[in-house]
């Protein structure tokens, strides 16, 4: 009998499933190079088909989250983008979470300021097969303020970010079209969802550029694990991104 994985190795079965959708999502190696890339996964690690069927939706969500980059803690736009994607595969998304704190919300990083509603988004997909634990996943989603140069890749074809002075620069387009495409595979796959047991929590998180983040995360994180939450896994891309 295969004993339980531990928590270091379902980190890393994690990271390796992240690799993966990035490798979909291009690579630097031409048309081969999700193939090679994918070969260097952990035995352990099992790339679900439908990933790859995803490619072209995970592309364009992240081309359209990063054309409309928004700074931490005024992602308005980002979070309804990602609880109609949530709505639309059948959950109930909740929204408003992880508002700025008062001390920080009249800060002004663009021109306006921090709007009092929060910004990030979570939801729970229930598996059909019984009882077990809950893993939640977490996906920053801000912006950095900076000016996209007009000779990126980006403004070449057409998603360069709409938001002067604020881009995608550190993957947090990426981090949610990820889970995003994640969610659509345990929603949408025949049986999958069915059998699977226990659930999981998706966690949307805005502000995580920001050095006050830990006032954010920490009640966000401490409301996850009320919910559920046996295992707290962040989604991250595995190296840059190229389309």
């Amino acid at each position: 009998m295969q004993a339980p994985m531990t928590p270091l190795q379902a980190q890393s079965k994690i990271d390796g499933a992240t690799q993966s959708f990035y490798c979909v999502e291009g690579g630097s190696g031409g048309d081969d190079s999700a193939a090679v890339a994918m070969g260097t996964l952990p035995d352990f690690v099992q790339v679900h088909p439908e990933v790859v069927t995803l490619r072209d939706e995970l592309i364009a969500d992240r081309r359209e989250m990063h054309r409309n980059a928004e700074l931490s803690f005024e992602e308005v736009w980002t979070s309804a983008f990602i609880a109609q994607r949530l709505t639309s595969l059948g959950l109930s998304p909740t929204t408003g979470l992880g508002a700025a704190p008062a001390a920080f919300r009249g800060a002004r990083i663009s021109s306006y300021a921090k709007p009092a509603a929060g910004t990030g988004v979570t939801a729970t997909i229930v598996g059909g097969g019984g009882p077990g634990p809950c893993l939640c996943f977490r996906a920053d989603h801000d912006a950095l303020p900076i000016q996209e140069l007009p000779d990126s890749k980006a403004a070449a074809e057409g998603y360069a970010s709409l938001n002067a002075g604020v881009a995608h620069m550190c993957g947090h387009d990426a981090h949610p079209a990820m889970l995003l495409a994640a969610a659509k595979v345990l929603m949408l796959s025949p049986g999958l969802r069915e059998s699977m047991r226990g659930s999981v929590k998706l966690l949307f998180q805005p502000a995580e550029v920001l050095p006050c983040l830990l006032l954010l995360l920490l009640p966000l994180a401490a409301t996850a694990a009320r919910a559920c939450a046996d295992l707290l896994l962040g989604v991250r891309r595995g190296g840059e991104v190229h389309d």
